[in-house]
Order: C-alpha cells, then sequence, then structure tokens
C-alpha cells in the first residue's frame, strides 16, 4: 500500500476547529503516513501533535503558514521542517499574533460603519483559547449573529480585499518572511497558488529561496493543477499538496501526495 501524507492542516492553534491531537487522530483514521500542522503565525499545536503522532504512529511535520500582502496580491507561504523551537521565530510569530488582534479590533470598528456591531468577545468565543485571530473567526462571529449565511458571504461582502471592512495586516516584508523561515531551518512552499494573483511574485519568491508550491488543493482544478504542474517544473519546485483542512467540512486526507513529497522536502533542508 503507497505511504500518503496530507501537508497541510490547520488545528485551534489558528482558525481549525480541530485540537491537534484530534487531527492525528483522524489522519490515523485516514490511514496517513503523515500530516503537516501548519497553522496561520502560529507553532502552538506542534508539540501535541507530535506527542500524539508517536501514540498513532503518524509522523508530524512541523509547519507554520505566514502571509504577505501586496495590494490585491495575497501570498501565503508554508514552512515546513522548521524548528518550531527557535527563538527568533518565536518572537517575529508574537508580534505577527499581536498584529492580528489589532487588525480584528480595526475591523470591529469599520464593520460597526456599516450597521454590523460585534465586539471582540464574540469574535473570541468562536476562536479556542489562545488561538490566533484571523478574518475567519470575524466571518464565524457574523454567521453566528446572523448578519450573513455564511463565511464566504462574509468575505465577499465585507472582509475581503477592496470590501467595506478590509484592513491592512501587520506583516513583514516578502525577503524578510523567507529568511525567518530558512533560519528556523525551514523548506519555504508558496500555498494555494490559485487565489490572491500568488503566482504574479512567482519568480521573486524563487529567487529569495521558494523550494515547492501547493500544486493539489481542494479548490485547485484540473486546469488549475496542470497549471501549477507546469510552474513546478519550470523553476524546479517540488509539487505539495494537501487537503488544507480546518475540520470537519474539509476533512484530513481530503487531498494527499505520495509520501516521497515528505522526502524530497526534508532534502530540501539540507
Amino acid at each position: 500500500m503507497q505511504k500518503l501524507a496530507d501537508l497541510h492542516i490547520h488545528t485551534t492553534a489558528s482558525d481549525g476547529s480541530l485540537r491537534p491531537e484530534e487531527a492525528v487522530k483522524l489522519a490515523k483514521k485516514a490511514k496517513l503516513s503523515a500530516i503537516a500542522i501548519c497553522d496561520h503565525d502560529s507553532v502552538d499545536g506542534i508539540s501535541p501533535a507530535i506527542e500524539a503522532g508517536k501514540l498513532y504512529r503518524i509522523r508530524v511535520i512541523p509547519g507554520v503558514e505566514v502571509c504577505y500582502e501586496e495590494g490585491p496580491v495575497d501570498i501565503h507561504i508554508v514552512g515546513y521542517f522548521i524548528d518550531w523551537q527557535n527563538k527568533t521565530l518565536d518572537s517575529e510569530l508574537r508580534e505577527l499574533q499581536q498584529g492580528r488582534f489589532r487588525r480584528i479590533n480595526d475591523i470591529l470598528e469599520k464593520l460597526s460603519k456599516t450597521g454590523v456591531e460585534l465586539t471582540m468577545g464574540e469574535v473570541l468565543s468562536v476562536a479556542a483559547e489562545g488561538a490566533v485571530l484571523t478574518r475567519s473567526h470575524v466571518a464565524r462571529a457574523m454567521v453566528m449573529r446572523g448578519y450573513v449565511k455564511s463565511e464566504e458571504e462574509a468575505f465577499e461582502k465585507f472582509l475581503a480585499y477592496g470590501r467595506k471592512a478590509y484592513v491592512n495586516r501587520y506583516q513583514l516584508p516578502l525577503g524578510e518572511t523567507m529568511r525567518l523561515i530558512k533560519n528556523a531551518g525551514g523548506v519555504p512552499v508558496l500555498a494555494h497558488p490559485k487565489y490572491g494573483e500568488a503566482t504574479r511574485l512567482l519568480p521573486e519568491l524563487v529567487d529569495l529561496g521558494l523550494k515547492g508550491i501547493e500544486v493539489y488543493h481542494p479548490d485547485h482544478s484540473k486546469n488549475d493543477i496542470a497549471r501549477f504542474r507546469r510552474l513546478a517544473r519550470k523553476y524546479g519546485l517540488i509539487e505539495v499538496g494537501g487537503s488544507d483542512s480546518h475540520g470537519p467540512d474539509r476533512p484530513i486526507g481530503t487531498v494527499t501526495v505520495p509520501y516521497e513529497v515528505v522526502e524530497k522536502l526534508e532534502k530540501a533542508r539540507e
């Protein structure tokens, strides 16, 4: 039987609904050999996931997802095989987390001007304790209060770039983001390149040390996959894939890649 890996999973450490231990247990049920925990600006889910991995005999790859925006361009970089105990990484991620909190406050102020009244307490109520706050938490709170019917509607009407309540995020420059991952021993990979016009900056990312591209993703069509495979070959990038699971709505193992991809990423650290 071929060994498979899901290399894009979020937990309650950011905007996922599964605790790290639950994610590993579900990976075992899905008969996976490896998963990568890739929370937004957080490594807090990695240690409990690794401990659960020992119990369930699942290899847990430490990762983190860091974002960069430049106008309509929205780039998400996943760092695989990071040293999640690296002090510089931890310090920078804490700064990014604080920036996210300030951003949520600013979003709530803008929403109020449109007639959408939400409190920070309501946003926190839909997040796990200690979770890194994201716009997805605001969207969930809007659904909870009945302002919108879905998180997608919240983004389309209020939270996406150019909408009424959009607020620029606090972020590191793109080069510093890449250096942060590499200096923590990580392998930088461009996540879900279909979105945010991410491929516009692909040549620059490659020059900065990009090693892979997420070719396989639940939202990628056959044409998308073919296009990203061509780009991977053109730039010599590892073809990565995963479910981008945030919970039961998109189960772990929905998208997988052969375990050999894990080995390629690990070798790329050298």
